[in-house]
Parts: structure tokens; sequence; C-alpha cells
């Protein structure tokens, strides 16, 4: 479970919040799906590199006050993905990226078309 003050904002089907290091578990599942991660420059993630990603997440919670955030089933309370704004630098320019990763079997189970 998590605490109250995480949550960054809620709507009748979702909870946004911040990630907590006793994410990497589910998170790991998600990332290493290769329908989750087709489009990804960093490919299908091994539990390891997921480790190492949550971990720039909550660095950049400190740094920059924002990345992105745990995207929560408010039914079951489960994590289904992630969404949010990155900073990054392309082409030696700095930029803010939108970026979203979001469990297909949720999608479809859930909310279908």
């Amino acid at each position: 479970m998590y605490r109250k003050q995480l949550i960054i904002a809620e709507t009748l089907r979702l909870i946004f919040r911040y990630f907590c290091e006793n994410d990497w578990e589910d998170l790991a599942a998600i990332l290493g799906n290769p329908e989750v991660m087709k489009y990804s420059l960093a490919g299908v993630l091994t539990k390891n590199r997921t480790r190492n990603f949550l971990k720039k997440m909550l660095d950049r919670y400190q740094k920059q006050s924002y990345s992105y955030y745990a995207v929560i089933h408010r039914e079951n309370k489960q994590l289904i993905g992630y969404c949010g704004l990155l900073l990054c630098s392309i082409a030696r320019q700095e930029e803010v990226e939108i970026g979203y990763r979001l469990d297909p079997t949720i999608l479809e189970s859930r909310f279908g078309n």
C-alpha cells in the first residue's frame, strides 16, 4: 500500500502517484513485456534495468520535482504503468518529453474500446 501524500491526482478509475522503491517488481513485469516496450528506444527491460530506471525516477523527483508517475487502477490498487514528463537532452538542447507505458492486459479488460 502507499501513503496518501504520495498521490498527485485521481480520476474515477485511476490514481496517479509518486513511485516508491517497492514498486520495482510490478514495474518490471510491465516494462519486461515486449508489447508494452514495442516503441521504446530502450527495448524490453530486465529486472535489473527496471530497478535502475526506477532509481532514476526517484532521483528526478528530488532534482526536478517532476518525472514519470505511477498509474494505479483505483478498484484493485494495482500498478498498471506510468505517465508523466521527463526532461531530456535532444540535439544538445533540453526538452520536456511526455511519456507513458501502460499494461495492455489491464487496458483491454478494464477500460475496453
